[in-house]
């Protein structure tokens, strides 16, 4: 019982100091870059779309 007392404010402090940096997460994020159309979703090179035929990461599809 005495260990929750102790234990007790130091989480209430460390609550409010989460709360604080939450409060300035967007000052902590890294800028961002280009558009979603400049870069591809499969696998985040610059010089082509997702869309792009040439995608290394894009999945190919064989006819026979």
């Amino acid at each position: 019982m005495l260990a929750g007392f102790v234990a007790a404010p130091v989480l209430v402090a460390a609550a409010a100091a989460v709360t604080r940096l939450g409060a300035h997460a967007a000052t902590l994020r890294p800028a961002g870059r280009g558009t979603s159309a400049e870069r591809c979703a499969s696998c985040g090179a610059w010089d082509h779309g997702m869309l792009a035929s040439d995608c290394p990461a894009r999945p190919k599809v064989v006819w026979s």
